[in-house]
């Protein structure tokens, strides 16, 4: 079982041309094997290596200031991409979210093919935190986990550089990062205020041995967190029923009922019954593969801003 969540995990590296920060890449985010998600408004929005960019294609605005960061954790230089908004107010607390690459994976690519400032545009602070390797670590406990225990001590870091809000923490997952987002949630209740499963699954934690519900979701410790779960329909790499389990888990651990009504977007449902705080929201894609659906940001910081 092990093995089949690791492959499951699996996750683009993004490979991206000079085009990955304009608007169309914006619209058509990288896919599993370095192109991009395509379906009946987007383009490819990628040339071969050394073509001109195609001038009909404006440059997104970019609304953060980027760097490359590192910091010491565990004996070890830990590095993550920062954003911050160019209008940055010192006095301001802005709410911070990270965003986690996909197995393998890097920050840098995650920056450039998905960011997330294209969304939130100067309203909040961007991390793109790196794994010990290329993948994230899902299961060592946490006393041996490269990342789970770095993840959890990442905002105190932040919050060194630039003004945050700790009461609103949001999470944004791709694949792998999907996974790992999950996982981390499962372990720890007390950083993420909402999340953002795209393309993942629900938490898968044998090594750590917690009990079950009787839907077959673990019974985390890390207690009940608002969730949007995206995925495509077409997914050949993560099965649709993935990211389903993972809605029906997050639902099971915020109390929730059993039935769903439609929301906006379509084709996106709701859980019925969820605490005002603690809402689920699903987004099974028609006709998506395993890329991001276009709109997953965009509804993520949607569903962010919306959570009391």
């Amino acid at each position: 079982m092990r093995a089949l969540f690791a492959r499951l995990a699996g996750a683009a590296i993004f490979v991206l041309s000079a085009l990955a920060c304009t608007e169309e890449t914006a619209k058509s985010p990288a896919s599993a094997d370095g192109g991009t998600t395509k379906g009946p408004s987007s383009s490819s929005g990628s040339t071969s290596s050394g073509s001109p960019p195609d001038a009909t294609v404006p440059p997104r605005e970019i609304f953060v200031d980027v760097s490359n960061e590192t910091m010491e954790f565990g004996g070890k230089t830990r590095s993550y991409v920062l954003g911050k908004p160019k209008n940055y107010n010192a006095n301001k607390a802005y709410p911070l979210v990270l965003s986690f690459h996909g197995s393998p994976g890097a920050a840098t690519a995650q920056a450039a093919g998905l960011p997330f400032d294209s969304v939130s545009k100067a309203a909040a602070v961007i991390v793109y935190p790196q794994a010990a390797t290329e993948n994230w670590e899902l299961y060592a406990p946490n006393e041996t986990n490269p990342d789970m225990g770095w993840i959890h001590a990442l905002p105190d870091e932040i919050a060194t550089k630039a003004n945050i809000d700790k009461s609103k923490i949001f999470g944004f997952g791709y694949s792998g990062g999907g996974f790992f987002l999950a996982q981390f949630t499962c372990r720890f209740g007390d950083v993420f205020k909402a999340i953002s499963i795209n393309a993942g699954g629900a938490p898968h934690e044998p090594e750590m041995g917690y009990g079950k519900h009787d839907n077959g979701c673990y019974q985390c410790p890390g207690g009940p967190v608002a969730t949007i779960v995206t995925h495509g329909a077409a997914d050949p790499e993560v099965e649709p029923g993935s990211g389903e389990f993972a809605k029906t888990c997050f639902a099971t651990f915020n109390g929730c009922g059993d039935t769903l009504s439609d929301t906006t977007p379509a084709p996106c449902q709701q859980v019925d019954g969820c605490p005002a705080d603690k809402p689920v929201k699903w987004c099974l894609i028609p006709g998506q593969g395993h890329g991001p659906w276009a709109q997953a940001m965009t509804e993520a910081w949607s569903f962010f801003s919306a959570v009391p």
